[in-house]
């Protein structure tokens, strides 16, 4: 008869008991336990090579994955991870299909998975949002250098004792990474040599977005600061995201993160700097961006055709515009007042465009800073 379900182990032991004692030949067993002759010879071979001492069922997992990842393969995985210490395991099978083509490289998740085993990623922390992020609308970065972004990333303690502030400038339209540049202090005079170096190399942009701290913006009437002053000189317009939503910039700020993994505190600013400059070549050269189809920021970024060469530009005003000239004490005079623009901007051109009654818009070149109410006699900031 079959082997009995509930007791199957005994079964197989019945019958090579009955094969040992060599009255019986194995067709004949096999046709009385009601099993093939192939399971008859097979358990008599595991008698032959292991005796009786377990006749269970075996796993039938095959012993060897016919598409297990080969140890060179999973050794080029953690040298490039080793080289490339903030890509994910997308970024490295994307760069290694780009660089050795001809390599039948893992699936993501296979690569996830060996850089786990090797200790090589950190566990995420659970986040709690208030509100769902998103980012800016960026439809009008069509094409390189219309929108620059800038911010700083968190400040940290070097070896030297002193503080190193990193100032970060992308191109929002090709993720390019103008500028990684390490700085004592956030003072609107090192951020202007900053952007007046890259002005020189890369030419003009459109937009310089940025968060509302200091010193891309300020408290004073529409959130000027010397630096954005410095930009509309330039012809450069400076745009700020909402206070309070750094998602608005979320591009920039997922970067500071990755450049926090991949670039350590060195001794000095000297040291950090060179630090920096080998990570921008390869953020820029290698790392694969899945926004732009896993191609390097640098395969999409071309310089602007607007060139710099120091020049400074003057604010022109549309024939309806009333113009003002803003004294050295920030006051203008408007209809026999006097009244307080801003310091700030002592010696400039500002335009006023008549909306109704008794009330003007104020520009400095294109950017509006409040409206100017008669009745009032003051310059009310928007919102």
């Amino acid at each position: 008869m079959p082997w009995q379900k509930t007791n199957h182990v005994n079964e197989r032991q019945r019958f090579l008991d009955a094969w040992l004692t060599g009255r019986h030949t194995i067709a004949a067993l096999c046709r009385g336990f009601g099993i093939s002759r192939k399971t008859g010879h097979k358990w008599i071979d595991r008698l032959k090579t292991e005796g009786m001492s377990d006749l269970s069922d075996r796993s039938r997992a095959p012993h060897q994955q016919a598409l297990q990842t080969t140890d060179a393969v999973i050794q080029v995985l953690l040298d490039t991870k080793y080289v490339f210490p903030d890509w994910g395991p997308r970024k490295v099978v994307e760069y290694l299909k780009r660089t050795q083509p001809n390599i039948c490289w893992p699936a993501h998740s296979t690569v996830s998975s060996i850089f786990t085993r090797h200790g090589l990623v950190k566990p995420r922390g659970h986040r709690h949002y208030k509100s769902p992020a998103r980012t800016a609308p960026l439809s009008h970065a069509s094409d390189s250098n219309c929108v620059w972004s800038v911010d700083f990333k968190g400040d940290f303690l070097m070896g030297d004792q002193n503080r190193c502030y990193p100032l970060t400038v992308f191109d929002n339209y090709s993720r390019y990474l103008l500028d990684c540049k390490g700085l004592y202090s956030t003072k609107s005079g090192a951020v202007i040599s900053a952007f007046e170096r890259l002005f020189m190399e890369y030419g003009l942009p459109e937009y310089v977005r940025s968060d509302n701290g200091s010193p891309f913006a300020s408290t004073r009437i529409g959130g000027l600061s010397r630096f954005s002053v410095w930009l509309l000189k330039r012809g450069v317009m400076p745009e700020r995201i909402r206070p309070g939503c750094p998602q608005e910039n979320g591009r920039h700020e997922r970067f500071h993160r990755s450049l926090k993994a991949a670039v350590s505190p060195k001794g000095n600013l000297s040291a950090q700097q060179r630090a920096f400059n080998k990570y921008r070549h390869s953020y820029n050269y290698y790392r694969p961006h899945e926004a732009l189809n896993d191609a390097p920021p640098i395969s999409h970024y071309q310089k602007s055709f607007r060139s710099y060469a120091g020049q400074e530009i003057e604010f022109v005003y549309p024939d309806h515009f009333e113009i003002r000239k803003v004294r050295s004490d920030g006051n203008m005079k408007w209809k026999q007042q006097i009244l307080y623009v801003a310091n700030l901007l002592a010696g400039e051109h500002i335009g006023l465009e008549p909306v109704e009654e008794g009330r003007w818009m104020v520009y400095l070149s294109t950017l509006k800073l409040g409206v100017l109410d008669e009745q009032e006699k003051r310059i009310i900031r928007p919102g």
